[in-house]
């Protein structure tokens, strides 16, 4: 494995994580990134992720995606860390600079291997499944708030995709993680997708309209009444879908079975217990930030669906209303919000 070359597109709190610990298993990365400060403060200090308390510094390349322009060499694994919203142009981006026998890894939320396979063959996309929480706000700096042995990946291909290169590329993506977390492979990748999918509608759009770390948002009256009705929405829109809730996250298929509002609660206390209390999730941070958030992509995907199927959404058609009061400065981040949200959708 050593022999590979590997690049990570987008060098965010994800990207950055997984790049630190594959560096310091002795494996050639590459970074890829649109923040300038960032690969700057890179390639002159090295790459800093914090984690149960211990600091580790990865002395990695940097480049802006500029620089591929005028790349030499070929990568043979791509992993794309990207927000869902930019996945399009960095599939684009990443394509011809691929060696012939090169692939990606989607390392995303939401269900992006779509826009991916608009420039990858689909059998060159190995999918994964994550539960990695980390924040990054200043460049070249990084805090990891899940650890080592609470990180989680899921690698498989789509069904409707495998070659005969498939297995060895899952064996050698499972390989490479495990020096970040646990790994498990996916007989049904995408099904897996789907239920990271419901996951994250509960916890990234309701928590991100907070702009509070977990452990506070947990104090909020009805919060997990209200994730829990978010979460049985999507799970009967992953269901017209054709896709049932597999086991993620180390949990077992014993652990998933019941009623969707049953589902739903092991899936939050599960993430609670493993991202820990002072997790700020995604949309939150990007709030911060000033960015575009992943909302549209998640709670606004199973409000589409549902539409589609005739399915009713209202607890996910109230975060991604609230998300773009908050985008338009309608409203800021709060923990009224989820108050808000609860009288919006009659929960």
């Amino acid at each position: 494995m050593n022999s590979k070359k590997i690049a990570i597109v987008g060098a965010g709190a994800i990207g950055a994580s997984v790049a630190v610990d594959l560096v310091l298993a002795g494996q050639d990365v590459t970074l890829v990134d649109q923040w300038t400060e960032h690969v700057q403060m890179i390639n002159k200090c090295g790459l800093k992720v914090s984690v149960d308390g211990q600091t580790f510094t990865a002395q990695v390349a940097a480049l802006h995606p500029s620089d591929l322009t005028s790349l030499r060499h070929q990568f043979d694994i791509a992993i794309i860390a990207v927000k869902a919203y930019d996945t399009r142009w960095t599939a684009e981006l990443i394509q011809p600079h691929l060696s012939p026998g090169g692939y990606v890894v989607g390392m995303q939320n939401a269900l992006c291997d779509e826009d991916i396979a608009r420039s990858i063959d689909p059998a060159r996309i190995v999918s994964n499944v994550i539960e990695l929480s980390a924040e990054v706000f200043s460049p070249g700096e990084v805090v990891r708030n899940t650890s080592h042995a609470k990180t989680w990946f899921g690698v498989g291909v789509d069904k409707a995709a495998v070659d005969s290169n498939s297995a060895m590329r899952v064996s050698e993506v499972a390989l490479l993680l495990k020096n970040v977390g646990k790994v498990a492979t996916l007989d049904d990748v995408t099904a897996a997708k789907w239920t990271k999918l419901i996951a994250n509608a509960m916890l990234l759009g309701p928590l991100g309209i907070t702009g509070m770390r977990l452990g506070e948002a947990l104090g909020i009256n009805g919060l997990r009444e209200f994730l829990v009705a978010v979460g049985t929405e999507a799970i009967a829109v992953a269901a017209d879908s054709g896709f049932s809730v597999e086991p993620v996250f180390g949990l077992s298929r014993d652990e998933l079975l019941g009623s969707p509002e049953k589902i739903s609660r092991t899936l939050v206390d599960t993430l609670v217990k493993h991202i820990g209390p002072n997790a700020l999730v995604a949309p939150a941070q990007d709030y911060k930030k000033g960015r575009q958030k992943e909302v549209a992509a998640i709670n606004g995907l199973i409000v589409r669906n549902g539409a589609h199927a005739g399915i009713p959404t209202p607890a996910n058609k109230a975060i991604v209303d609230i998300d773009l009061q908050i985008r338009r400065g309608e409203l800021s981040p709060g923990g009224a919000n989820l108050g808000l949200a609860a009288r919006m959708a009659g929960v």
